[in-house]
């Protein structure tokens, strides 16, 4: 029920944009009890909210690891297509998560590895959830994910 809860107070990208700081942590301390769950679904619920609200570094990475996991089970593939995470994923991967990585790497950060292996493992999400599944290819173009990755 928490899971729902806390998805029903983030039905959108918008509504996670408009958290500060501080909510934000909370949200994803929130979500990440959550993530011990075995139900692929659940999880599935929570990476949503945490790639949503999180900034990047070992939150990203943890999560992109996560969904990254899941997508290798064909049978994960309608989950993931209905909980609308090719979106969201492909949201994670857009031209802020660029200027992310580009910005640690022009101030020599210490998580530009993070950055850079959570966007291997996005991709690698997207590459898993549509290999066996024209269902999944037709949502990631339609979400713009050929433009984005091209």
């Amino acid at each position: 029920a928490s899971c729902d809860a806390i998805c029903a107070l983030l039905p959108d990208a918008a509504s996670a944009k408009a958290l500060g700081t501080t909510q934000r942590s909370e949200v994803v301390r929130a979500a990440a009890k959550g993530l011990e769950s075995k139900d692929p679904e659940t999880l599935f619920k929570l990476a949503k909210v945490i790639l949503r609200v999180t900034k990047g570094g070992a939150n990203l990475l943890a999560v992109s690891k996560l969904l990254f996991r899941l997508s290798k089970t064909q049978a994960n593939d309608a989950l993931l297509l209905r909980e609308g995470l090719c979106e969201a994923v492909l949201e994670a991967l857009g031209t802020a998560r660029l200027e992310s990585v580009l910005g640690h790497i022009s101030r020599e950060s210490d998580t530009v590895e993070l950055e850079l292996d959570a966007a291997q493992f996005l991709a690698g999400v997207l590459k898993n959830a549509s290999a066996d599944s024209e269902p999944s290819r037709a949502a990631l173009v339609a979400a713009g994910g050929v433009k984005l990755l091209a």
